[in-house]
């Protein structure tokens, strides 16, 4: 009996290019998030928030932008909207609650890699705490 090998082409005349669902995942990847403090057992496990100055149309704007000066091949804004939904478990915007700033600096900077800095501030702010000596005015050097 013959197989059957209907829709076994590789004639895909509409399929995305690989370097575009790359480049766009890559972008979107490139803005800064932070993780709520105070509502992570609310939202969804792994949730990020980007800046609420920010929306799509924005990141798309500065991806075709950017797509332009680096000769990529085109996309359209809804493959941007599809690619930071399906791939991405970020929210634009200011979590229900508030989260605590000085663990949102902690965050970013340890994704910058100053592991060394902030392992210094928190021996300091480590030894402050345990010798229960600590003013407003040491909290606010931290910072």
């Amino acid at each position: 009996m013959p197989t059957d090998l209907r829709g076994k082409h590789q004639n895909r005349p509409n399929k995305i290019p690989d370097i575009v669902c790359q480049s766009i995942a890559e972008h979107i990847a490139t803005f800064p998030s932070y993780e709520s403090h105070y509502v992570r057992n609310v939202n969804p496990p792994g949730r990020l928030y980007l800046d609420p100055a920010l929306n799509l149309s924005i990141m798309y704007g500065l991806y075709d932008e950017n797509r332009r000066q680096l000769e990529q091949p085109e996309c359209e804004e809804w493959l941007y909207r599809d690619a930071f939904y399906k791939q991405f478990n970020l929210k634009i915007g200011n979590p229900k609650q508030d989260t605590w700033d000085p663990f949102d600096r902690f965050l970013a900077r340890m994704k910058n890699n100053e592991h060394l800095e902030i392992q210094e501030l928190f021996n300091i702010h480590r030894d402050q705490c345990n010798s229960k000596v600590v003013t407003l005015e040491t909290l606010y050097a931290l910072k």
